[in-house]
């Protein structure tokens, strides 16, 4: 996992998520389900082309690799 002491940027390939819901039931504070396409969303982020992103700080980082590390497409990637 990221360095303890720094902010990480968390993304997510949104399009290929299958909206298993486990980002969201894990940390709830970044991750919602998005009831028109059953997709989850990463709150706040900045959309890109095909990803979305954005920074947290190192005391949610621990939370959001546990996400990353329960979905089943691995779409979500803290670094």
């Amino acid at each position: 996992m990221a360095d303890s002491f720094k902010d990480v940027t968390v993304t997510h390939d949104r399009d290929n998520c299958i909206g298993c819901g486990m980002c969201a039931l894990l940390c709830p504070k970044y991750w919602s389900m998005n009831p028109e396409d059953g997709k989850s969303d990463l709150k706040g982020s900045q959309k890109g082309k095909q990803l979305e992103h954005r920074k947290v700080g190192y005391e949610d980082a621990e939370e959001n690799q546990a996400a990353a590390d329960a979905c089943p497409v691995d779409v979500i990637k803290v670094q």
